[in-house]
């Protein structure tokens, strides 16, 4: 979105890079990715390391190759997006207007049950943790949406309790996008930061992938931040996407306050495409979620406007990087 950029919480780029690269492409992102990215003012992009499936058995291994691709498209391009493990690096990329990527885990199974991968994972440039996604992992359980398998659903295994305490140890912050309600709950009952990279309201629209009230509230007492997942399965409602994206992000800002409202698009559309699937997004692209920016100042006004789309997540992911 124009004039400064914004920043997005969630984006599953990675594996599609990994994917192409292992079939022999090269220079994927400026060829697929980067002129929409720039077009739409995108600034800064969360890039989840997130294992399909049919992968877990192998997932260090695959989440490894993403962050392999990822930087050997960082030489094949250079001056137009780098891989940021500081605060110095962010800072640096932000003010010069290329593009800031960073790390999170989209669930923990490249971990295993091993704390001290958590570590190596850091100094690769990870600082955001996402204990799981819509599945059971050996830290807690995902919650359940349409084609999972329920299980007795529990809050986080001792393993889970130790992963959460080792990351703030690091410095890496808890995500609790895709976790169960006793997860959530356990989590916040550990104090320190955290947040929902890509979550809805609950209040309007009663789906667990989406936050309640009182957990909207957790996360912003926290000193975290809520981001708005344009997945239209989590948001409801009808019509115009920018007024169903600014139906959520009003009741984030009403509950949880403007310096907690945040983007965590998951554009998945490309991905569901490469499979046969309809498309499910409110946007099919950032380009098009960056038309409804004026619908935004409209709303909250240019200072609120630009806490939402990029202040607040950036102060959140300076604070999970190091110096």
């Amino acid at each position: 979105m124009e004039g400064t950029g914004w920043a997005d919480a969630h984006g599953d780029v990675l594996m599609d890079l990994a994917a192409r690269r292992a079939r022999g492409e090269r220079k994927i992102l400026a060829s697929r990715y980067l002129e929409g990215y720039e077009s739409a003012g995108l600034r800064l992009l969360v890039c989840s390391l997130f294992v399909e499936d049919r992968l877990v058995p192998r997932a260090l291994q695959e989440a490894l190759l993403q962050v392999g691709a990822l930087l050997e498209e960082q030489e094949e391009t250079p001056g137009r997006f780098r891989l940021c493990r500081c605060r110095e690096e962010l800072r640096e990329t932000l003010e010069r207007g290329e593009l800031a990527l960073v790390l999170s885990l989209e669930g923990v199974e490249p971990l295993g049950r091993d704390l001290g991968l958590l570590r190596v994972l850091r100094e690769l440039g990870v600082c955001l943790m996402g204990l799981t996604w819509s599945r059971r992992n050996e830290a807690a359980d995902g919650c359940v949406v349409e084609g999972t398998s329920p299980l007795r659903p529990g809050g986080l295994s001792p393993f889970g309790l130790d992963l959460v305490r080792e990351a703030q140890r690091l410095g890496i912050v808890p995500d609790v996008s895709h976790l169960n309600d006793p997860g959530f709950e356990d989590v916040a009952a550990l104090g320190g930061l955290f947040l929902a990279s890509h979550s809805n309201c609950r209040a309007l629209l009663d789906h667990p992938r989406n936050l309640t009230d009182s957990q909207i509230r957790a996360v912003a007492a926290s000193g975290g931040v809520v981001g708005f997942n344009a997945h239209a399965p989590f948001v409801g409602g009808e019509g115009d996407p920018c007024d169903q994206m600014l139906r959520h992000l009003e009741h984030l800002v009403e509950v949880g306050g403007p310096d907690h409202a945040a983007l965590g698009l998951d554009l998945c559309d490309p991905f569901f495409a490469l499979a046969g699937e309809e498309p499910k997004d409110l946007f099919r692209s950032h380009e098009e979620a960056a038309r409804c920016r004026g619908r935004l100042v409209e709303r909250f006004g240019p200072h609120t406007t630009r806490k939402i789309l990029r202040d607040n997540l950036v102060r959140v992911v300076e604070a999970a990087l190091p110096d």
